[in-house]
């Protein structure tokens, strides 16, 4: 007779199982032969694959564009920041994007060359937002209340978010003044749509 049964008819490591869900194995919980073996640090990953916060992917960074993927009108991650920096800023008058046939394109390949693409122009917040929201163009900034010139000022001054060592608005004739003297270019539409591919209505 087995001296230590258990008084229930079932002997302690019947009672262990039981208590874990029928005698199937807890989930996570290592059997006793598995505790003296620890489980391998492979992988930093969840079970779906996507990657746990907190933990370094050892595949390295994550790429700047996938990274910003979803982010609407707002800056980039620090990450993706830190990634690749262009040294420039662009800005389009909103006729110059009203003048390409497919405007949200013309800013997303912008975006391969630029840290920040903006758009300013003459006519009130309703109506800018009314545009981007009509063509899905996201970009970073637009000059709101305030008039082109003063908006892209405020940009091209040292502290500004968007602030980079080049400044380029590209425009249609007739726009040049919307460019500040004070560190901005101004490009007309026409040639760079040619160099860049963008195809004009």
């Amino acid at each position: 007779m087995n001296m230590n049964a258990d008084p229930h008819g079932g002997d302690g490591a019947d009672e262990a199982r039981l208590r874990t869900d029928g005698g199937s194995k807890m989930p996570g919980v290592p059997s006793g032969e598995e505790e003296s073996q620890p489980e391998p640090d492979s992988t930093s990953t969840s079970s779906s694959g996507a990657q746990m916060p907190g933990v370094p992917d050892s595949k390295g960074p994550e790429p700047a564009a996938k990274a910003n993927e979803g982010n609407t009108c707002g800056a980039p991650t620090e990450d993706a920041e830190d990634d690749v920096t262009h040294g420039l800023t662009t800005a389009f008058t909103l006729n110059a994007l009203a003048s390409t046939a497919d405007p949200a394109a013309v800013v997303d390949d912008a975006r391969n060359w630029s840290d920040w693409v903006g758009v300013v122009g003459t006519v009130d917040s309703p109506t800018m937002n009314t545009f981007l929201r009509r063509n899905g163009v996201d970009i970073d900034f637009f000059n709101g209340a305030n008039g082109p010139a003063e908006r892209l000022a405020r940009v091209a001054q040292s502290g500004s978010t968007f602030h980079s060592d080049r400044l380029v608005l590209v425009g249609v004739p007739g726009e040049e003044g919307f460019a500040p003297e004070d560190g901005w270019e101004f490009e007309p539409l026409e040639p760079t749509a040619e160099e860049a591919g963008w195809e004009l209505k």
